[in-house]
Order: structure tokens, then C-alpha cells, then sequence
């Protein structure tokens, strides 16, 4: 898989274009995409995300990692995407 984030934010897996939700969703990509093979925890991607964040922030950065998680499956081997507290 690979993830493409000067211009277009894009996500190919071979010859396959894989559609990424547009907004937080792509954004909280890209962070990942920036921070590739280091653990990202949830504080860190709340802040990156919002200026100002509400209470639910925390879980809604959870739904959109299964969201993300969703629409571009990864082959699960230890340790995969896991969300640090």
C-alpha cells in the first residue's frame, strides 16, 4: 500500500485507488502517513486535528482511526495500527 501526500492525498494498493474519506478522515491520515513506524497516541492526534477540541474529541478520533481502518485494510500482523493511550 502506499500513501501519496504531496499534491492529492491518494492511497494505491497496486494498481487499485482506494478512496479515503474526505475531511478529519484524510487528515488523520495524513498525520499517520507523517509519522510513520512510531506509535501515535490518541492526545497527539486530537491536537493535530482540532485547535480547540470538545469533550468527545478523544472517542471521535477513535471512530475515525476505524473509519480510516475501514476503508484502507492493512494485512493485521503485531503491532499493527493500535491507538496509545
Amino acid at each position: 500500500m502506499e500513501i501519496r501526500i504531496l499534491g492529492p492525498l491518494q492511497v494505491v494498493d497496486g494498481e487499485r485507488d482506494i478512496a479515503v474519506p474526505a475531511g478529519r478522515i484524510r487528515a488523520l491520515l495524513a498525520v499517520l502517513a507523517c509519522r510513520a513506524n512510531r506509535v501515535v497516541s490518541v492526545p497527539e492526534l486530537v491536537s493535530q486535528l482540532w485547535d480547540e477540541p470538545g469533550a468527545g474529541a478523544h472517542s471521535t478520533v477513535r471512530s475515525y482511526v476505524r473509519r480510516l481502518r475501514t476503508a484502507c485494510p492493512v494485512p493485521r500482523r503485531p503491532p499493527s495500527l493500535r491507538l496509545a493511550q
